[in-house]
């Protein structure tokens, strides 16, 4: 795997954004949108054993909101219009794609520049970088490999951002 930016300096930044009071956002779509999922239930839900939740939403799982926003506007700026919504400064928002060419993804990844946030890509090697924000890159050109590591990215990760906040577990025991 190639790291424009080491996953452990992206897992440096979500503990730091999480200790502000900060909240992290993600999203994908297609086989993407299920990592985003995953990413997001693993943060918020548990990961490995219990442990306090930590504030991470995935955009684009409200079928009512995402139907009422493609009807509207259009697909290209469903996420855009998420983020513009929800997240506000500071926060961190992960989109996960396989090339990053999609209009929906760099208009996303603009809004959450917009509202002041950091915007980490997690990318196949084929996709576009961005000269902004984070990014790590998947050293694959295959749509499966890619979708592979970037399930281990999102378990180093979360295992990170767990140990990361070790101490604050442990003094609220």
């Amino acid at each position: 795997m190639i790291e424009v930016d080491s996953v452990d300096r992206v897992i440096d930044l979500i503990v730091e954004r999480l200790r502000e009071g900060s909240r992290i956002w993600t999203f994908g779509c297609g086989g993407q949108l299920l990592g985003a999922m995953h990413f997001a239930a693993e943060l918020s839900g548990k990961y490995e054993q219990y442990e306090d939740p930590f504030p991470c939403v995935c955009l684009g799982t409200n079928v009512g909101e995402l139907s009422a926003i493609i009807n509207d506007f259009g697909w290209d700026v469903t996420f855009e219009r998420l983020i513009l919504a929800n997240v506000k400064k500071g926060d961190v928002v992960v989109g996960f794609t396989v090339s990053g060419e999609g209009e929906y993804y760099r208009r996303a990844a603009r809004a959450a520049l917009t509202q002041e946030c950091v915007f980490v890509n997690v990318v196949g090697k084929v996709g576009h970088l961005f000269p902004w924000g984070m990014e790590i890159v998947i050293d694959r050109e295959d749509t499966p490999g890619i979708q592979e590591e970037q399930l281990r990215v999102i378990h180093r990760i979360c295992g990170g951002v767990k140990k990361g906040l070790e101490a604050e577990f442990a003094a609220r025991l």
